[in-house]
């Protein structure tokens, strides 16, 4: 069983009380969104400013034979008072994790503004870039909190070039739309303000995946997830076909039977059955500079990509005195998954961790899997 330690303290990380575990206390870990942590305690002995917001818990965890780890923080936001029938009150907090400081950000910036465009060589320095306008180095001293023990990842080059206007949209926001452009470009990207230390924090962008590579693949101690280990609950995977389209015609510059045309198939597909053949047309117009055959072609081989079958994955994984997580796994990493006969690897997306005032913990994690 994992040993926790929790901490109030100031907005910048000082430390100001410990906090007994009495109630019970959860936590959730999510990639490219705002997780959450929240606990209870009785109102007895209760510190009276226990309810700033912007206060923030720090959660210690120690898997069992590991070191101590800072595994949270989180900003205190939402505060309850509750006294049951038999007299006994309760103090509950919930607490927002660092990405909420990008939410409470927006593109501060007019369309038009320098600032307000990203137009960069690639997403993740779209991504470093917002940030630093909106965040770190505005033009306005004000919504800055450099100053205060947060700063910018150095550059990382990951996912493709590009050109959009962002001006007063919401930077949480921003951060989502560039990175599900990254991955239908084919490069998926991760980003998370991360706790350096109790008092420091740092934007980061990960291309491939946030945490360790720990799949079979790599010939490294590998983590499997299956119904046969006992650490997989609930599996469902999905091969749609319903959608597909196997041979791709795509329409370069010209008229009519001047027009260039060019063709690709997955020949596969198409040979499962005297019924298989899905035909699709593509305009490959934009884009195109010459409106050569390998450029046109090329607008056809990524439809043919863009329109495979579709096949989808969801489970929910659990910790095991084989596979613990904190020891063996943690939030963010890359593991495989065997289940049906198939083997495949995915990402560890959220983790949801719940203690009773017992210390008894329950952890399950979601992982997925999509071609989309």
């Amino acid at each position: 069983m994992a040993q926790y330690e929790l901490w109030y303290t100031d907005p910048l990380g000082n430390r100001i009380s410990y906090i007994p575990n009495s109630s019970g206390f959860s936590y959730v870990k999510v990639l490219g969104d705002v997780g959450v942590a929240q606990f209870s305690t009785p109102l007895r002995g209760l510190d009276h400013e226990a309810n700033i917001p912007d206060r923030r818990i720090m959660i210690y965890r120690q898997a069992y034979g590991v070191a101590q780890v800072l595994e949270v923080v989180a900003f205190l936001d939402k505060f309850t008072y509750a006294t049951s029938q038999d007299g006994l009150g309760q103090f509950g907090a919930g607490a927002s994790d660092p990405n909420v400081l990008l939410k409470r950000r927006i593109v501060a910036y007019p369309s038009g503004d320098s600032k307000a465009t990203t137009d960069e060589t690639s997403t993740s320095r779209s991504m470093r870039v917002q940030v630093a306008n909106n965040l770190l180095f505005a033009t306005d001293a004000d919504r800055n909190i450099i100053d205060y023990g947060v700063s910018n990842i150095a550059p990382v080059t990951a996912g493709p070039a590009v050109k959009k206007q962002f001006a007063w949209k919401n930077l949480l926001e921003l951060l989502q739309d560039l990175q599900a452009f990254s991955k239908q470009g084919g490069a998926e990207i991760f980003f998370a303000i991360v706790p350096t230390s109790e008092t420091d924090m740092q934007f980061r962008v990960y291309p491939n995946q946030p945490g360790a590579d720990r799949t079979l693949a790599t010939g490294k101690t590998p983590v499997v997830f299956s119904l046969q280990r006992g650490n997989l609950l609930s599996p469902t995977l999905t091969y749609d076909y319903s959608n597909e389209a196997n041979y791709i015609y795509a329409g370069g510059k010209g008229q009519e039977d001047q027009r260039n045309i060019q063709e690709a198939s997955d020949d596969v597909s198409i040979g499962r059955s005297p019924f298989a053949r899905k035909e699709k047309f593509v305009s490959a117009i934009s884009g195109v500079k010459d409106n050569s055959d390998a450029e046109v072609l090329a607008k056809a081989k990524d439809a043919l990509e863009k329109n495979r079958a579709r096949v989808t994955f969801s489970g929910t994984i659990i910790s095991t005195a084989r596979t613990e997580y904190g020891r063996d796994w943690f939030h963010g990493d890359k593991v495989s998954v065997d289940y049906a006969g198939f083997q495949f690897d995915t990402i560890i997306r959220a983790v949801a961790v719940s203690v009773d005032g017992d210390g008894r913990e329950t952890i399950q994690a979601r992982v997925e899997l999509s071609n989309e």
